[in-house]
């Protein structure tokens, strides 16, 4: 099944103060009386989480009917989609893409199809441009990645580039708070939680 794509991904509708964008590992830490820490790691790719604002100055009703048909269109944080945050000149540095299986060749880039600098790798090595054939035509507008031969099973694959990056998500609550002031502005709160396995 494919994923929706969140309607505003283009920073030209950024938010005007901003957005806040926050990784999420999963550890289990442990402390003894003695002061002694263990720690073990639960979650090995972690998950992003992002949180858009507008404020009643912008001018803002057209992001408030946008936002609020696919809002209904996912039944609130029922269905999982795909977002992208603004910050369309932002370094990401080895994000995961997935794991090879030995059969599959064409994989999902986790930035937009507008990314630059892309270097793949696997198990941390990078892999050769001859090897693999960059394309702008992956799934919700992402970049993809098509190798010559399908990654072994088990090899983990990641990207660094420089642009949007692609975070699959769900609406954060069951609610969707449109505070209108006056004039057709509106002021606005989206947060969004990352999710993992859901494409």
């Amino acid at each position: 099944m494919a994923l929706l794509t969140f309607p505003l991904i283009d920073p030209s509708v950024a938010p005007q103060i901003g957005a806040s964008r926050s990784i999420r590992t999963a550890t289990q830490i442990v402390r003894a009386q003695t002061g002694l820490e263990r720690r073990r790691v639960l979650a090995t790719i972690p998950t992003v989480d992002f949180e858009a604002h507008w404020n009643p100055r912008d001018d803002s009703r057209w992001i408030a009917e946008q936002l609020s048909a696919f809002f209904r269109q996912t039944a609130g944080p029922a269905l999982p989609f795909v977002a992208y945050d603004w910050d369309y000149s932002f370094g990401h540095q080895r994000i995961y893409i997935g794991t090879g299986d030995g059969t599959d060749t064409a994989w999902n880039l986790p930035c937009r199809d507008t990314a630059s600098a892309i270097t793949v790798y696997s198990d941390g090595t990078e892999v050769a441009g001859a090897d693999l054939t960059l394309s702008d035509d992956g799934d919700n507008e992402a970049m993809k990645v098509t190798f010559d031969t399908a990654p072994a099973a088990g090899k983990v694959l990641t990207a660094s580039f420089t642009g949007q990056l692609r975070i699959v998500c769900r609406f954060g609550e069951d609610q969707l708070r449109l505070e209108f002031a006056d004039a057709g502005l509106y002021g606005i709160s989206v947060p969004l939680v990352g999710l993992k396995g859901e494409e």
